[in-house]
């Protein structure tokens, strides 16, 4: 409606009536009947653009910019989504601003619901391994960039593309998030390729693990036996329990000498 976004009342009842008179049906009688039609739809959503931009909450909600020349196209004549965009027509029982936003929550919370359970799904599978902390680091903070957009009066987005509406700078935050994400996935790699162990170096490195471990079951050993070295006596004694344990444990682990004796168990008893 060629209005800037600190028209007024004034300004915009102008405006729309201007826009009026040069679209009104009335003034084609005489049009064929195709163009009849375009002029009618025109004229629609010029009144449409009108109702919305009369009233504060509707702006503050759904868009305060109308386009800023008349173009001869229909589509054009659509007012530029501030916040909530076209969710703002199809809620017949939003009163005010905070109405707007709880009825936008559920497209919300649907986005980042979905795209962390794709992302989680993704991991799982194993497709998204490069840059995947980052993936979800970004999500979350661009989840708390746009709420942020939401709730406050002033978009601290605004700065980038001020012909933009917030609605439109949301829509293309989401489109950012998305191919990032696919560059990260295809340009990550081939710019900051993660280090491939050859297997030389990986059996070098489990022969120094292999070799400490060694080295830790020696040095345990001797400080459990270090306390019988100046007595050999008691070292003897030592030596003879555990020659005992270990035929014990032979003789327990031998299936034969097990069935053995539970038959000669068996025999004993009355």
């Amino acid at each position: 409606m060629g209005l800037g976004r600190s028209f007024d009342e004034k300004d915009l009842k102008v405006r729309y009536r201007n826009l009026s008179m040069m679209y009104h049906p009335d003034k084609l009688l005489g049009a064929s009947e195709e163009e009849q039609s375009l002029h009618n739809a025109r004229y629609l959503k010029i009144r449409h653009a009108y109702d919305v931009l009369k009233d504060p909450v509707l702006r503050a909600a759904y868009g305060s910019v109308m386009s800023t020349y008349l173009p001869l196209t229909t589509h054009n004549f659509n007012p530029t989504p501030d916040k909530f965009g076209d969710s703002v027509l199809s809620c017949s029982h939003c009163r005010t601003f905070r109405d707007h936003l709880f009825n936008f929550s559920s497209s919300y919370i649907t986005f980042y619901t979905g795209s962390a359970l794709f992302l989680i799904v993704l991991s799982i599978l194993g497709k998204v391994e490069y840059g995947r902390y980052w993936r979800f680091v970004g999500m979350v903070g661009m989840a708390a960039l746009e709420g942020k957009m939401l709730m406050q009066d002033s978009d601290p987005t605004a700065f980038l593309v001020p012909w933009r509406s917030t609605h439109e700078r949301i829509a293309m935050l989401h489109q950012l998030f998305v191919v990032s994400s696919i560059a990260l996935s295809q340009v990550g790699p081939m710019l900051y390729p993660e280090k491939i162990k050859s297997t030389k170096q990986l059996v070098e490195e489990l022969d120094q693990l292999t070799n400490m471990q060694l080295k830790d079951s020696a040095e345990a050993f001797r400080s459990a036996f270090e306390p019988f070295a100046d007595d050999p006596r008691a070292a003897g004694e030592l030596q003879r329990k555990m020659e005992k344990l270990a035929i014990d444990l032979r003789l327990h682990e031998d299936a034969a000498l097990q069935t053995a004796a539970a038959q000669a168990r068996a025999r004993r008893r009355p």
